[in-house]
């Protein structure tokens, strides 16, 4: 018998960013959520204060519940509605939703 042979994946970069293009859809956001994009608390815990709301972050992982999609295709997703709306925000990383995922006030709603 021969030895599979095995891919070894060399550029992570490109090999993360395809991944994270994997979704996209045609939708919107609404004004009111597009406002609370960005945290404006600043909580009392030591380090880097939060960039984005506990509602982006729930709005976020809201439509990976949807879709069904993982946080890398999520973020692609999120990307290209930022882009077909023309809004001026930023989407949240990949690592940063899910490490937000546990710490949120309230549970994500479960559709």
């Amino acid at each position: 018998m021969s030895q599979k042979d095995q891919y070894r994946i060399r550029n992570w970069k490109q090999y993360s960013q395809s991944l994270v293009n994997r979704g996209s859809i045609t939708f919107w956001f609404s004004d009111e959520a597009i406002k609370k994009w960005y945290s404006a608390e600043r909580t009392k815990k030591p380090g880097r204060p939060d960039v984005y709301s506990e509602d982006a972050i729930r709005c976020a992982l809201l439509i990976k519940s949807v879709f069904h999609v993982a946080l890398r295709q999520l973020q692609g997703l999120i990307v290209s509605l930022i882009k077909m709306l023309g809004v001026d925000v930023v989407c949240p990383h990949y690592t940063e939703m899910n490490s937000k995922f546990g710490n949120l006030a309230k549970p994500a709603p479960q559709i």
